[in-house]
C-alpha cells in the first residue's frame, strides 16, 4: 500500500503554470497583429512556447511523493526518482532560506536529497513506519520545527 505526498508548491507558480498557455496566445496574436510576423513565421514558435508551458503545467500539477513498502517514489510528470528504504539512513527535518520547511534525507553512500511534502508532519510519520531502521528526529522534531 502507498501513502501519496503532495509537494509545497507557491500559489505564485501555479499560477504562472495556468497562465502560460493564455500569455502566449495573446503573444501570437500581438505578432500577427502588429509585429510584421506572417502568421506561419510565428505559429511554430508559439507552438513551441505552449507545448513548454503545458510540459511545465504537468511537471508542477502531477508532481507528488510516494512512499510503499520498499521505496520513496519522487514523481514529476513522466519524471520519476525511486529511492530504496535501506539506502535511506536518517530523515530530518530542516527550515531551509529557499525552499522553507524540507525534509532532509541522509543516504547511502555520503549522498543525500531535499524533499518538500506539503505535510511534513505526517511524511516523518509514514516514513518511519515503513523504515523502522531510521535515526530520525521524527514527528517530534518536525511539530518543533513547523512552530
Amino acid at each position: 500500500m502507498a501513502t501519496r505526498f503532495e509537494l509545497r508548491h507557491g500559489s505564485l507558480l501555479r499560477a504562472l503554470t495556468l497562465a502560460a498557455p493564455a500569455f502566449e496566445f495573446v503573444l501570437f496574436g500581438v505578432l500577427i497583429s502588429y509585429g510584421d510576423v506572417a502568421p506561419e513565421g510565428a505559429a511554430p514558435l508559439v507552438a513551441l512556447l505552449i507545448l513548454g508551458s503545458i510540459a511545465q503545467g504537468w511537471l508542477v500539477y502531477s508532481a507528488h511523493y510516494r512512499i510503499t513498502e520498499h521505496a520513496i517514489e519522487i514523481v514529476h510528470g513522466p519524471l520519476r526518482r525511486r529511492i530504496a528504504l535501506v539506502d535511506v539512513l536518517g530523515a530530518v527535518p530542516l527550515r531551509t532560506l529557499d525552499r522553507g520547511a524540507v525534509v532532509q534525507l541522509r543516504l547511502a553512500y555520503g549522498r543525500t536529497a531535499v524533499l518538500t511534502p506539503h505535510d511534513r508532519t505526517a511524511f516523518l510519520g509514514t516514513l518511519e513506519a515503513r523504515a523502522p531502521h531510521l535515526a530520525s528526529n521524527g514527528a517530534e522534531a518536525a511539530t518543533r520545527f513547523a512552530q
